[in-house]
């Protein structure tokens, strides 16, 4: 039966959460007070996520000059999680989410990846294209995602439609390619893969009218320019 996957979008937990009870006597995780706080926030993660953010940045903060890059990276990915069970708080979401990319950007290409594609998918629903385009465009040049590809496959056709709504029908017809691409040979794709060349086919279409319009823009400049042309009727 023809079918979309789900996006993507479903899932923005952390990618290596802390278990409850790790870190109270590892002292890799810093002294008392911090690991305190580390266990205190992964215990409340699920029900009762503002706490949980609170004991978390709070850890971040006091821990940043003893705990190693990694943990770091994995402390802001769960401060994503507790802000993601926050309905409401967008902006705040973005934020955590952009801060947890910069924290794995050397140490993971797809942790840093997901996180930059939670926080463009955040800016594409609120419709701001301007911004979801940048962060799809800088997470979807790897290779490593997180995602197989319907889901990857998605990406790129939410990425073409932020790109549509800029006007950039070129760029937004080849990531609808490439999305088409990797769902190709789904037989649980075959909806996705019509819509996709669907959405191929109507980009290219945009992108003639304005492709005409700058051709004839030049040739009147260059008449203008010509010697001997008089530049009024």
């Amino acid at each position: 039966m023809p079918s979309r996957p789900r996006d993507a979008d479903d899932h923005p937990a952390a990618s290596s959460p802390i278990a409850v009870g790790a870190v109270s006597d590892d002292p890799s995780w810093g002294p008392p007070e911090v690991r305190e706080l580390i266990e205190f926030g992964t215990a409340r993660l699920t029900r009762d996520p503002g706490a949980a953010e609170d004991a978390l940045r709070r850890a971040v903060a006091s821990g940043g000059a003893v705990l190693a890059d990694d943990q770091i990276a994995r402390l802001r990915s769960m401060i994503v999680t507790a802000v993601s069970g926050q309905p409401g708080h967008d902006t705040e979401l973005v934020a955590a989410a952009l801060a947890a990319a910069a924290s794995w950007e050397h140490l993971s290409v797809a942790d840093c990846a997901h996180h930059t594609l939670l926080a463009a998918r955040i800016h594409r629903r609120a419709g701001r294209h301007r911004e979801a385009a940048e962060l799809y465009g800088r997470a979807l040049r790897h290779r490593e995602l997180p995602y197989p590809p319907p889901e990857a496959a998605i990406l790129h056709e939410q990425f073409g439609q932020s790109l549509q709504a800029l006007h950039r029908y070129r760029d937004a017809a080849r990531e609808f390619a490439i999305g088409a691409r990797l769902v190709a040979n789904d037989p649980g794709c075959r909806e996705l893969h019509a819509d996709l060349l669907s959405s191929v086919a109507a980009a290219e279409n945009s992108a003639r009218p304005a492709a005409v319009l700058r051709r004839a823009l030049r040739a009147s400049v260059r008449q203008l320019r010509r010697p001997g042309t008089s530049r009024l009727p």
